[in-house]
């Protein structure tokens, strides 16, 4: 196929002249393999359900912080917030986390922290999440959440919180 290319230079640019039958074969098997690896990776937007509300690192603006609850519900919004990834997760620290929320009219706000796989896997956590509209996670360590959740009963409830329309949102480690 190399043998039958020509080339045709005008000033700076130079052409790749192909036989019709190799450029046609080209883009056929281009196709293909498009179409062979990439057909599962199509989410179709219009059959998404549920919200996610991404934050980079730093502080969470009120703004995004006023979006993720009216998504989840406004006034009637039961969020949980994933404190895993951070260091101060099962500490008296990690009550910090419920202060960004504390000015906003919200039904509930609720710090959860599964420190192991069976925890995540528990009755417990998955009545905490059922019942959520909004769930947060903080940043901190991203190995920790993979560690912890996924996989689990957990990580199920959150595609059946989507699936119910609900909200997932995170910031740095928690996005």
């Amino acid at each position: 196929m190399l043998q039958s290319m020509n080339y045709r230079c005008m000033k700076k640019a130079c052409i790749m002249q192909m036989p019709f039958r190799s450029l046609l074969l080209l883009v056929l098997m281009s196709l293909f393999i498009q179409g062979v690896s990439g057909s599962d990776l199509y989410l179709d937007p219009a059959g998404a359900q549920g919200k996610l509300v991404i934050v980079g690192g730093g502080e969470v603006p009120r703004q995004a912080r006023g979006q993720f609850v009216q998504w989840a519900g406004g006034s009637a919004a039961k969020i949980v917030i994933v404190t895993t990834a951070s260091d101060d997760a099962g500490t008296d620290k990690q009550n910090r986390f419920k202060e960004p929320w504390s000015d906003l009219d919200i039904n509930s706000v609720m710090l959860l922290h599964a420190h192991s796989r069976e925890l995540a896997n528990s009755e417990e956590i998955t009545t905490q999440l059922q019942q959520a509209t909004g769930i947060w996670f903080v940043g901190g360590s991203q190995q920790r959440i993979i560690d912890i959740y996924v996989g689990t009963k957990f990580e199920g409830e959150l595609e059946q919180l989507l699936k119910r329309g609900g909200v997932i949102g995170g910031t740095s480690a928690g996005a």
